[in-house]
């Protein structure tokens, strides 16, 4: 036997690496794509975050002008506007509305409108105007609900 064949027995010894730079360029990449990508995945997150805080705030006022509105609606025509101002809810009523919407969304401002309707319908139309305040940069939600109110000759206010 030779001394040939038996040389794939031995272990080479490695070359010093022409290479070694190239490696550190490739994770210096690596890392600055790995960045980029977290910068863009967090700014994403807090516009998300931004979106779902205005989605909560608007759906708060939506459904608290539901409620306002169908408390409303259920008030005889007499008991809804005094007979000296046909524009406006009575003050007693607003009161109790504003105050028990401010109990569930603080800050929220309330504004109900009263328009009669044309001449041959006996009703009116009701407005009810929630407005949710938001931090400074985002904007607030307002939501705007109306319902069509109608009575007899007989029970008009």
């Amino acid at each position: 036997m030779s001394a040939q064949c038996c040389d794939y027995a031995r272990p080479h010894k490695a070359r010093p690496s022409r290479h070694r730079g190239l490696v550190m360029a490739d994770a210096l990449a690596a890392t600055l794509v790995v960045g980029a990508v977290g910068v863009v995945a967090l700014t994403m997150a807090a516009a998300g975050s931004k979106v779902g805080r205005q989605q909560r705030a608007r759906l708060a006022a939506l459904l608290e002008a539901e409620n306002i509105l169908q408390r409303l609606t259920a008030l005889e025509p007499r008991e809804l506007a005094p007979t000296e101002d046909k524009g406006r809810l009575s003050p007693e009523i607003y009161q109790t509305l504003d105050r028990r919407l401010q109990e569930r969304l603080p800050g929220a401002r309330l504004e109900v409108l009263l328009q009669p309707l044309a001449a041959p319908l006996l009703g009116q139309q009701v407005t009810v105007i929630v407005t949710v305040p938001a931090r400074p940069p985002e904007a607030g939600a307002i939501v705007r609900l109306s319902a069509w109110t109608f009575w007899a000759a007989e029970d008009s206010p």
